[in-house]
Formats: structure tokens, sequence, C-alpha cells
């Protein structure tokens, strides 16, 4: 059962999973593709996002029921969008 969590069979299945929804994408005429690759694979030197719950990321600034480590989570999702943002302005106004 080991091999069925294992790296090579998540890479495999996000690759098969990228490579479906880009031929989705070109049968509905989109001139977008998904890489299902890394940042650091493609040589983005950006911070990889964590991941937050959808209606987490739409609630209210003053929104007080939030327990302390959703709090966390949410200041970490945001400092690291900070960032993110800072390096590629810098990076679009200095080129690749």
């Amino acid at each position: 059962m080991r091999g069925w969590n294992g790296n090579a069979k998540l890479l495999h299945w996000r690759e098969e999973w990228a490579r479906l929804q880009n031929q989705k994408l070109l049968i509905s005429g989109h001139d977008i593709q998904v890489d299902h690759r890394s940042f650091a694979d493609r040589g983005i030197e950006l911070i990889p996002e964590i991941h937050l719950g959808f209606s987490m990321k739409f609630l209210p600034s003053d929104y007080l029921p939030l327990k302390a480590q959703e709090l966390d989570r949410l200041r970490e999702y945001l400092s690291i969008r900070r960032q993110n943002g800072r390096a590629w302005s810098l990076r679009t106004r200095t080129g690749p």
C-alpha cells in the first residue's frame, strides 16, 4: 500500500490532472495552460501559498469568531501574499 501514497504516484497524478485540464481548456477555446510543477521546479522565485478553505479567504476583516490557530494561518497566508506581490512587482519592473 505504500506506493499508493508515494511521491512518485502523487507527481504522476498531478501531471495527469494537468494534462486533462489543459485538454479541456483547449477544447473549450481557452488560451491558457495549467502547469503541475512547483514554483521551484519552474524556476519561479515565489513562496508557495498555504491552503485556506474557500470561505476563509472571503471573511470580513472584523470577523471575530475565528480561533487563534485560524487567525494565525490567515495572517501567514496574507504575509506570503504580500511578499509574493512585492517580489512580482519588483520582477516586472526589472525584468526576469
